[in-house]
């Protein structure tokens, strides 16, 4: 996680409130003698099992995992209320995580990372807790359909909490919409939370009647649930790995490849995030970009790497990869709808451009935004014919002289991007 003032202050202000309502509620398990209530063996027995489903994560992304806590999260605020249930945050705090052969645990993850999880769940776990009870009138009597009502609640008030919370994160270290990541984070989580509730409501049912001994028997399910979301994310990286093999191809072909495909990605990102395109749609058009060029493994090398200006029918089979990109990308079911953006990313608003010569609103607003990025970089990235233009220079020839070319709402992204991210268009030559 990369640190500044602002998340450092956001981080230690969240810990804060964290550890205020975990006091509350600490005062309240001496004060009604909870823990003689349900039994320290019990109480022990969910931080364990919170502290394997946590272990059992799942890496999604560089700083995000998806486990399976949440089913536990609700099974103890059904029977025991938020007081116990978030005691379970100190599972958080034991988990020992196995990514692509490292061991990450509480001694090797940064502080702040540990500190903001920690009150997350706290404050996540807590306050939904609070809700729920206020709802139910008390825990443990677990009474159909009020209790389904009421886990209903619970996971409305914890997914906007989990989203709100990592949404403020978001848009401090990356300044990502808030509510983009609201919108994504609830896209995603219904459905997952709604079965993790689920399997949280049968554990308490089991538990209830037959104590917590048997709450051993659902590792298998919980084991179960991670296997198959860990197979939906081998998957994915396939998909990925496939993605960077067919770009090394192109490269070997082409030197002017290596690396700009990378840059026009990045700043294919942030255009789109000023657009607040969701994560999944900036996700399918950052694959776009990263194959845009795919088409050249059709073209020969010697016209690719020719060191001066070519000729027209030379430049006519240049023109032909964009086209040649659709065909192969139009042939793999999961890279079809992304197929249309490269084959349109040489098409000018204005008209004119290339393969087809469409204009105006006929032009994916993803396909403009790869052409605007891969002129920027073109411009800005030194050729056998030209040395490279200064970042302002380039920016100048889109803005000003060519600005017909794009589509107005992707210039002005363009536009608010370059100001706010100055450093992220500049590259290495």
């Amino acid at each position: 996680m990369g640190i500044n003032r602002n998340v450092k202050i956001y981080v230690l202000t969240l810990f804060l409130f964290a550890l205020l309502l975990l006091g509350y509620f600490v005062h309240n398990i001496i004060s009604f003698g909870l823990i003689e209530k349900y039994g320290l063996y019990n109480i022990l027995g969910i931080i364990l099992i919170s502290a394997i489903t946590e272990s059992m994560g799942i890496y999604v992304s560089k700083d995000v995992v998806v486990s399976t806590t949440f089913a536990v999260n609700a099974m103890a605020t059904v029977l025991y209320g938020p007081e116990i249930a978030s005691l379970i945050s100190i599972g958080y705090l034991l988990r020992v995580l196995k990514v692509r052969g490292r061991i990450y645990h509480i001694f090797n993850t940064s502080i702040y990372k540990t500190i903001f999880n920690f009150s997350l769940f706290v404050l996540m776990v807590g306050l939904s807790g609070v809700v729920y009870r206020l709802y139910m009138g008390s825990v443990g009597d677990i009474i159909f359909p009020k209790v389904i009502f009421g886990l209903l609640i619970f996971l409305t008030i914890f997914l906007f909490l989990n989203s709100l919370l990592i949404g403020i994160l978001m848009s401090l270290l990356n300044k990502v919409s808030i509510l983009t990541v609201i919108s994504q984070d609830i896209k995603w989580g219904i459905p997952n939370l709604i079965a993790l509730s689920v399997l949280g409501l049968l554990m308490a049912v089991v538990v209830k009647n037959w104590g917590m001994a048997t709450l051993i028997l659902f590792l298998g399910p919980l084991f179960a649930v991670r296997y198959a979301f860990s197979l939906y994310i081998s998957v994915k990286n396939m998909y990925y790995e496939t993605v960077q093999a067919l770009m090394k191809a192109v490269e070997a072909k082409d030197s002017y490849t290596r690396g700009h495909s990378e840059r026009v990605s990045k700043y294919v990102e942030l255009i789109a995030r000023e657009l607040d395109f969701s994560e999944t749609r900036i996700e399918k058009i950052k694959m776009a970009a990263v194959l845009h060029d795919i088409g050249k493994i059709g073209i020969s090398e010697g016209i690719l790497n020719k060191p001066g200006r070519l000729s027209e029918e030379e430049y006519d089979l240049i023109k032909s990869h964009p086209e040649i990109g659709y065909n192969i990308l139009n042939e793999v079911e999961v890279l079809k709808d992304i197929s249309y953006y490269v084959r349109y990313h040489h098409e000018k608003y204005s008209g004119g451009g290339y393969p087809t010569g469409i204009s105006g609103k006929e032009i994916p607003v993803e396909a403009n935004i790869i052409a605007i990025s891969d002129v920027y970089d073109a411009l800005t990235s030194d050729r056998p014919y030209r040395p490279a233009m200064t970042p302002e220079r380039a920016y100048h020839i889109i803005t000003v002289e060519e600005a017909h070319y794009y589509n107005p709402d992707v210039l002005n992204a363009f536009k608010k991007a370059f100001a706010k991210h100055r450093k992220e268009f500049e590259h290495d030559r």
